[in-house]
């Protein structure tokens, strides 16, 4: 008897796994490579965004790098990891989401002649690959509206002067400092009367401290890319632990950039970018080069999203009012 379920149950795991083969027959592969993970909120959105596009012309998988979690001496294992699910899946098309994976992960891929699209990319994605980008990628370069938020300010808050940027030191944050289309390697900017300045830490005492100090200095806060933050015990530190301890302890407000940062207990809000538009956006490349097109054909793109979006709770807690006529058509999110 025993033998006879046995070999019931082994037709039944054969015929279960021809089912899904064949199910899957007929479909493209679309493997998604991001360089953080599925919980963090501009990973989560641009991962919504992608299935929602692709629905079920493909099959999309993906394959989480870590790289806001972990330490960069893992960057390069990790990399590894990647690579060889990239051998193992044998997709069609290859996502890289963000600077880390197009950086360690671009040159290999598209030298197995994949097809690749890129997204999130906030430096200059030749630099990726020796000043010049191969054949076969193209993809979404992520641009915040950092001019058209300050353009809102000034216009919002006319008193103010001072502006800090927090930023982590992550390899993304630090672009924003070094590229010539942000700060150009300053750390501070003048720009329409604001003195704009920008402060890079991993370390949650070093930002605390710095955030203390601005209480005096200067008239509001601005959240960059706080997500490889650890405290003195090198626990990694979530942004929302963050944005919590400066709703609780400063005096002066706090806006962001990315549309997961905004919300109770977070930021303000602001012009922000939305990882969900910007997967969109890089699906859509995708599903015309699943019809056919070579990337070759197809322009790389800026992310042509910014929108107003803003929290009510948030504006309430440190008592800023913005003209009516300026959030017209804003999302609210609370």
């Amino acid at each position: 008897m025993k033998k006879l379920l046995l070999i019931a149950f082994c037709f039944a795991t054969l015929f279960a796994l021809q089912s899904s083969t064949l199910a899957s027959d007929g479909k493209k592969i679309v493997l998604v490579i991001e360089s953080y993970h599925k919980e963090f909120y501009w990973d989560a959105g641009y991962r919504r965004g992608i299935t929602n596009v692709i629905g079920d012309q493909a099959i999309v998988k993906f394959f989480e790098m870590d790289t806001k979690r972990l330490p960069k001496a893992t960057y390069p294992d990790r990399a590894a990891l990647a690579i060889s699910e990239i051998e193992r899946v044998q997709p069609d098309i290859v996502m890289l989401g963000d600077d880390n994976a197009l950086n360690f992960v671009g040159s290999e891929v598209t030298k197995k002649g994949i097809p690749t699209v890129f997204l999130g990319i906030n430096g200059n994605p030749r630099d990726y690959f020796g000043g010049k980008l191969p054949k076969g990628i193209t993809g979404v370069l992520e641009r915040p509206a950092l001019k058209r938020f300050l353009e809102f300010i000034h216009i919002s808050q006319r008193d103010w002067k001072e502006l800090l940027i927090l930023f982590d030191a992550s390899n993304t944050s630090k672009l924003y400092k070094e590229e010539s289309f942000f700060f150009q390697g300053k750390s501070r900017a003048d720009y329409l009367g604001f003195g704009v300045e920008v402060f890079f830490s991993n370390s949650l005492e070093e930002l605390k401290d710095k955030i203390d100090a601005a209480q005096s200095t200067h008239d509001a806060l601005f959240l960059g890319g706080l997500n490889s933050v650890t405290d003195g015990a090198g626990r990694h530190v979530d942004f929302t632990e963050i944005t919590h301890w400066i709703h609780e302890n400063s005096q002066i407000p706090l806006f962001g950039f990315w549309r997961g940062t905004v919300g109770p207990e977070k930021t303000i809000g602001g012009y922000v970018a939305d990882g969900q538009f910007i997967g969109e956006q890089a699906a859509r490349l995708v599903v015309r080069i699943l019809n056919g097109e070579s990337p070759d054909d197809i322009t790389v793109e800026r992310t042509n999203d910014a929108r107003l979006v803003l929290s009510r709770s948030s504006l309430k807690h440190w008592n800023i009012e913005i003209p009516n006529d300026l959030t017209r058509g804003a999302e609210f999110v609370d």
